[in-house]
């Protein structure tokens, strides 16, 4: 399944258990999304903060590291946790993004003292980018399309080779003490 969903890189790809992923500090990309979707609608998920970063890297043609796919669902970021781009991985094409969501509703992540964080410097000079390096939004750390009463709180947004935030066709978004730093554009 997980071939699948990265070769048509079209729909988000399935996760496995919580239980039967792990966290580990070179890749955990499969072990927060499994986390993620362990916490179904209408649950609460707690992302726990960790000896070192929640390393990400993305999958398939939409390069996206981590969905969120469940409406009805608060995520709470534990004071310290750290959510980081692998290097080398591909956030250096467009578009790529760490955190993104489609068509959800209600959903609200909270992280006092939690930070999302890129490497932009590495998206526009090499060894990671090959020249021509091109500087655009389209290097997002978080990303909403088309979703509904969406709540921010808290949240750091570091380094992004685009938007700390992206939002589109959203309509009820609350964005509160959240701090944006380092991205290419806001």
């Amino acid at each position: 399944l997980l071939a699948a969903a990265a070769a048509t890189g079209h729909a988000p790809r399935p996760s496995a258990a919580p239980e039967a992923v792990k966290w580990n500090a070179t890749d955990s990309t499969l072990a927060l999304q499994a986390l993620l979707d362990a916490g179904a609608a209408g649950g609460v998920v707690h992302v726990p903060a960790k000896p070192s970063p929640w390393v990400v890297a993305p999958i398939g043609r939409n390069r996206t590291a981590i969905w969120l796919r469940h409406d009805h669902q608060t995520v709470v970021f534990e004071p310290g946790c750290e959510v980081v781009a692998r290097r080398g991985a591909p956030f250096y094409l467009k578009p790529a993004v760490l955190f993104r969501a489609e068509s959800v509703h209600n959903v609200t992540l909270i992280g006092h003292g939690a930070t999302f964080r890129m490497w932009k410097d590495d998206y526009f000079h090499p060894p990671y980018c090959t020249p021509p390096c091109v500087h655009d939004e389209f290097r997002m750390t978080l990303s909403f399309y088309t979703s509904s009463s969406i709540t921010i709180l808290g949240l750091t947004f570091f380094g992004s080779g685009g938007d700390g935030i992206f939002m589109t066709g959203c309509r009820d978004v609350r964005i509160d003490g959240v701090l944006s730093q380092y991205n290419a554009r806001q």
